[in-house]
């Protein structure tokens, strides 16, 4: 199993080492919205915006790859390194299903509903007529 990310050591005196980092209870997991797909690596990345990733420090094999970070669904968006991802409104929806990332990286992927049409729920993938 992979940690996400190794803890910066808190023991340098002197520029010299006091400890060093040599034992899997030196790693922390990374936080929300953070991955590390790499041993022994010094930080987490980001989830792009359009993914979430919920899980906070409980499960590093939750935190391991980029592909834990989920793309959020229909009615939803999100900026980088997010929990959980951000209803469109009342009288918006989007229509994509988790499949394409760049149509929920942003507030303005949720659309407005259209003439005659209306939405009173958040979190909608359609408007009603």
């Amino acid at each position: 199993m992979r940690l996400a990310t190794l803890v910066a050591d808190p023991l340098i005196v002197n520029g010299t080492d006091a400890t060093f980092h040599d034992a899997e209870s030196d790693c922390i997991v990374c936080a929300s919205g953070k991955f590390n797909g790499e041993v022994a690596a010094g930080a987490c990345t980001e989830c792009v915006a359009g993914k979430y990733l919920e899980d906070n420090r409980l499960n590093a094999s939750s935190h391991d790859d980029v592909s834990d970070c989920t793309i959020c669904a229909f009615g939803t968006f999100s900026g980088a390194a997010t929990a959980i991802c951000t209803n469109c409104g009342p009288g918006k929806y989007l229509v994509d299903n988790g499949v394409d990332v760049t149509a929920h990286d942003d507030v303005t992927d949720c659309s407005v509903c259209t003439s005659g049409k209306y939405q009173n729920q958040a979190a909608a993938a359609l408007c009603a007529a």
